[in-house]
């Protein structure tokens, strides 16, 4: 059932920019973090398959706000264009790091069919935290280093 004039106190995910779902995403961290000590290994499991969700989608609004600058917008009518001068710094590196995160995104959200034995379970909170870290460290390169606005 769907109701109208319902407030929220934020916008939705869609909405968000990478900053704010980084934000978001640190807030799921701490209740897999509590799952991981409180709960069943099948529950702590599905919390972490939706945080990948949610941090691939993460990586791929940093993919098109930060890194690529906003040139072209899912959606937008246009193609930014003076914008691109700010891509010569694009390098194999950021290219690694972003098909390496998408890659384990995309074998542990829930979502996709994936071959039995592939994961086992999910990585431990220590490791999700790294995960977290690894797109809040290059936002933040992309924003404070590169001047990606």
């Amino acid at each position: 059932m769907t109701s109208t004039g319902i407030v929220r106190n934020s916008p939705p995910w869609d909405a968000l920019t990478t900053a704010k779902r980084i934000k978001y995403l640190n807030v799921l961290y701490g209740e897999l973090k509590k799952s991981e000590a409180t709960d069943t290994e099948s529950e702590y499991n599905k919390l972490a398959g939706q945080f990948y969700g949610f941090l691939r989608e993460a990586w791929e609004r940093l993919v098109e706000e930060k890194l690529l600058n906003k040139v072209v917008e899912r959606f937008g009518r246009g193609v930014q264009t003076q914008r691109l001068n700010k891509l010569k710094d694009i390098c194999d590196e950021d290219l690694d790091k972003v098909s390496n995160a998408m890659a384990k995104c995309s074998g542990l959200f829930k979502g996709h069919d994936c071959a039995p034995g592939v994961y086992e379970s999910m990585p431990a909170a220590n490791e999700i935290l790294e995960d977290i870290n690894l797109i809040k460290d290059f936002e933040q390169e992309l924003t404070n280093i590169r001047k990606r606005n």
